[in-house]
């Protein structure tokens, strides 16, 4: 097997990132799936997230990058989530009200537990992380919430 040596900031390891509004494992807070939600997820994350073509999914490891200013809309998941932060900056606000906001750096991590929403919002820079879960990746379900970074349909 070869060794990969990449740089993760590089422009050359990114393909436009699509959030599919038909996953089934893709759920709306307000009850059912992602599809019949009142939102346009094509629409909403159009340009503005990255997914690495380098980082291997086999060890359960994704790598993201998001546009600066963009926000990516509430949402809580089913396992706890680990989240490294490699180059820019992401503010978090976790919790049911955005109770809690801490803007995350290069060098810095964040977890989040099962069933905590949270919003990510990418710095000047924009913000590029890398993410994993208790689990599978394969097994992740994602609740979407009703937010105002939605483009509604």
């Amino acid at each position: 097997m070869p060794i990969i040596y990449f740089d993760i900031t590089d422009d050359d390891v990114w393909e436009p990132m699509q959030v599919d509004q038909d996953d089934p494992n893709a759920y709306w807070n307000g009850g059912g799936f992602l599809s019949g939600a009142p939102v346009n997820a094509a629409a909403t994350f159009d340009g503005a997230m990255w997914a690495s073509v380098k980082v291997d999914p086999n060890f359960q490891w994704r790598g993201r990058r998001i546009r600066a200013g963009f926000t990516v809309p509430k949402r809580h998941q089913n396992m706890r989530q680990l989240v490294i932060v490699t180059a820019g900056a992401v503010d978090v606000e976790c919790g049911e009200d955005d109770v809690k906001t801490e803007t995350v750096r290069p060098g810095e991590f964040f977890v989040v537990d099962e069933g905590v929403p949270y919003r990510l919002t990418a710095g000047p820079e924009g913000c590029v992380y890398l993410e994993c879960w208790t689990g599978p990746m394969s097994l992740v379900e994602t609740c979407w919430h009703d937010d105002p970074a939605w483009i509604r349909r």
